[in-house]
């Protein structure tokens, strides 16, 4: 059995013509958009906010290891990124600029990515300044060293 779920929003795009969005439910097969990215293709998604925004968002959370700097610093500096992304998608490919919606699922994406890597840069740190301390248990984690 062929399960759609439709449902159809209209917005006027900047030159004054109707744009639809549709999303559709078939038989485990979700269609994310409209609920995780607004844009017409997911690959504009994965681009703008997993690569561009993501490569910004591991390199801060690098950056933030790297100085000692705190998580909720990271944090801060993720919901300021979160703009910055927002923006990409409005200036490039037409999206809404001030949807919190939006700007909510772009930025936890950014802090997962950031937190992924502030805790490799964090833990490469420890391991390396305070090796009879600390010992790695995986790429993001050390535990202290037993027998010290």
């Amino acid at each position: 059995m062929l399960l759609i779920w439709k449902a159809a929003v209209t917005n006027k795009n900047r030159t004054g013509f109707q744009r639809s969005w549709e999303v559709r439910c078939c038989k485990g097969n979700i269609a994310m958009q409209g609920i995780l990215y607004e844009e017409p293709s997911l690959w504009l998604f994965v681009l703008v906010t997993c690569l561009m925004g993501g490569w910004a968002a591991w390199m801060a959370g690098r950056a933030c290891a790297k100085t000692w700097r705190s998580y909720t610093t990271l944090i801060f500096y993720m919901l300021l990124l979160g703009v910055g992304v927002r923006f990409i998608h409005f200036a490039l490919f037409e999206g809404t600029m001030v949807t919190l919606h939006y700007y909510v699922i772009d930025t936890i994406v950014l802090i997962i990515i950031g937190t992924l890597g502030y805790r490799y840069t964090r833990t490469n740190q420890m391991i390396q300044q305070y090796h009879w301390l600390y010992e790695k248990v995986s790429p993001f984690s050390f535990k202290d060293r037993t027998g010290v």
